[in-house]
């Protein structure tokens, strides 16, 4: 897993978590992960959290090449993992046009600065 620098701490430990591999499934050998999507806490950042993750972090697979740019492969989701699992060869985050309009979103400064005005809002709230 490589960290965006560039990217906020929130958005990177998103990615990490969304990516905390615990293991295969001894019986199927599919892939096992620490959290379940459905628990990992994406709130402001958007709901797609597979472009929420990858706009802070790439799971990146040593050894492999994007089949596309020959760069190398970045996966672009849980499913992308499985798919290489099961002998697909499935293209990097940055050949995936549709994932990186999605983290442009993610990462857009006029969202941030409306999600920092939402939280002020709301911290203001409990506080009072």
């Amino acid at each position: 897993m490589v960290p965006d620098g560039e990217a906020d701490p929130e958005l990177v430990t998103i990615g990490e978590r969304y990516w905390a591999l615990a293991g295969f499934a001894p019986e199927l050998g599919t892939p096992v992960w620490c959290e379940k999507v459905k628990d990992i806490d994406t709130s402001g950042w958007g709901r797609q959290i597979y472009a929420v993750a990858a706009a802070g972090v790439r799971a990146v697979v040593p050894g492999r090449l994007c089949p596309q740019c020959a760069g190398p492969l970045s996966l672009t989701s849980r499913t992308a993992f499985q798919q290489l699992c099961d002998g697909q060869d499935p293209v990097c985050v940055e050949c995936t046009e549709s994932l990186m309009a999605a983290v442009r979103i993610v990462v857009d400064p006029a969202r941030k600065a409306k999600r920092e005005c939402r939280i002020s809002r709301l911290v203001a709230i409990v506080v009072a």
